[in-house]
């Protein structure tokens, strides 16, 4: 399947297509809206890290979390212990909307995952150049469990989607978007920081970046101009964004930490002898570990645990390949304990039947897609790049919903260019023995 520059709809009125993907945008809200106004305040029984921290800034005017209370002695303090975004959006939705913060929040992701669905419409259609991909897509996308599910939680799902579906937008190749202003890199870079601050992760796809460039310069182009230069200014553009939460932390940290402290304990909990692939609670597994770093600083908590994740990976590879082996089989298809966090919530059992479903339904597509579109990967690229690293947050750290929804959108236009293919081998087919 060959990828294509987007084709003028000589065979589709324009009217059709405008319609066309106004009834995508409009399915795509109204499930979402439907979502909300089904489930309401739809939320784990306890407060997650996001909540606690914009109560904080909330209540008591700094960015804050009692992260002692999991890891050793309860002391509320200044903390660095994730990504500052998502928790500033909270508390300013808490401070603008009160008691109807839980419905702007959700109205807020709502409109974010409708506009991801637009974005993967274009997407397509500059990747394939043929609606009926195009369009396929943005319906599948619109009603799918995993898209429609983040924007009713308090998660920076809906979020990451978006952002990093702007950034892959911004960062098409030139063959793909012809005549794009250069100005697009420095966004492209401010897109990232912003996603880096929400999850550190996403970051891996700065180099993939220099990956998707390389293998789609254009004859004649300097390495310099094509791949360097927009590269390296990307990278810039994301640093400035990054920097000043750096600096802020160096500050109430006295050390370096660019981003978050919570990378130690994510990659131990994903990497230890009592790991299952998903996420394990530290307390219940490890109570010598926490006793041991209780009075740690943040930093050297990060540390810490990163170094008792690394001493199992050393000493015990057959364990080690073993979870590599669940977390990949998790995150094709999904871990044991998905919808756990919501035991007990309204619609909680119906949308973790949706999630395996949809994921049932699309995993055998978006694996065909890929086959049927590696004869022409570079452009494709774009499209493995979110769901590989998507993969590698998975297997390095441990499998949860929120860290694979960021690769569905990409899966999904795979999903809808083997859908095509399939279709169209099938009537062509039909139409010879005819």
């Amino acid at each position: 399947m060959d990828a294509a520059p987007a084709r003028p709809l000589d065979r589709w009125r324009a009217n059709e297509w405008r319609l066309g993907l106004l009834a995508v945008v409009g399915l795509a809200l109204l499930a979402r809206l439907a979502a909300i106004a089904y489930l309401g305040n739809f939320r784990p029984p306890f407060e997650q890290e996001w909540e606690y921290i914009a109560r904080i800034i909330v209540e008591r005017g700094f960015f804050g979390i009692d992260v002692n209370s999991v890891y050793g002695s309860s002391t509320l303090t200044v903390t660095s212990f994730i990504p500052p975004l998502y928790p500033g959006f909270l508390a300013a939705m808490d401070k603008l909307f009160g008691a109807q913060a839980w419905l702007a929040i959700r109205l807020v992701q709502a409109a974010l995952s409708t506009a991801s669905v637009w974005l993967m419409c274009d997407l397509a259609q500059r990747l394939f150049g043929r609606p009926a991909i195009t369009l396929l897509a943005g319906f599948m996308a619109a009603g799918l469990p995993p898209l429609v599910g983040s924007v009713v939680e308090i998660d920076p799902v809906s979020f990451e989607v978006f952002l990093v579906l702007v950034f892959v937008r911004l960062t098409l190749p030139a063959r793909l978007m012809p005549g794009a202003p250069r100005w697009r890199w420095l966004a492209a870079g401010g897109v990232l920081g912003l996603t880096a601050l929400i999850r550190v992760p996403v970051l891996v796809l700065l180099p993939w970046l220099v990956v998707v460039l390389w293998a789609n310069r254009l004859p004649g182009a300097s390495l310099l101009r094509s791949v360097a230069g927009p590269a390296l200014v990307t990278g810039i553009a994301a640093a400035a964004v990054i920097s000043p939460w750096t600096i802020r932390n160096f500050v109430v940290q006295h050390t370096f930490v660019a981003i978050s402290t919570n990378g130690g304990v994510n990659f131990w909990i994903g990497n230890n002898a009592a790991a299952t692939g998903e996420f394990v609670w530290p307390p219940l597994v490890a109570p010598d570990l926490l006793r041991k770093s209780a009075h740690m600083t943040e930093p050297e908590r990060d540390r810490f645990f990163y170094e008792q994740g690394l001493a199992f990976v050393r000493e015990h590879p057959i364990q080690v390949a073993r979870l590599l082996g669940l977390k990949l089989l998790y995150f094709l298809w999904q871990r044991p304990s998905i919808g756990a966090t919501y035991e007990g919530q309204p619609g909680a059992g119906l949308g973790t039947m949706a999630y395996l479903l949809s994921n049932a339904i699309l995993l055998p597509l978006w694996l065909l897609g890929l086959a049927l579109t590696a004869r022409d990967w570079r452009p494709m690229l774009v499209l493995y790049g979110p769901i590989l690293a998507a993969l590698g947050q998975s297997v390095v750290y441990f499998v949860a919903t929120r860290f694979r929804t960021p690769a569905v959108p990409f899966q999904t236009l795979l999903a809808a260019a083997a859908i095509v293919w399939a279709v169209q081998s099938v009537w062509s087919r039909l139409r010879r023995e005819r």
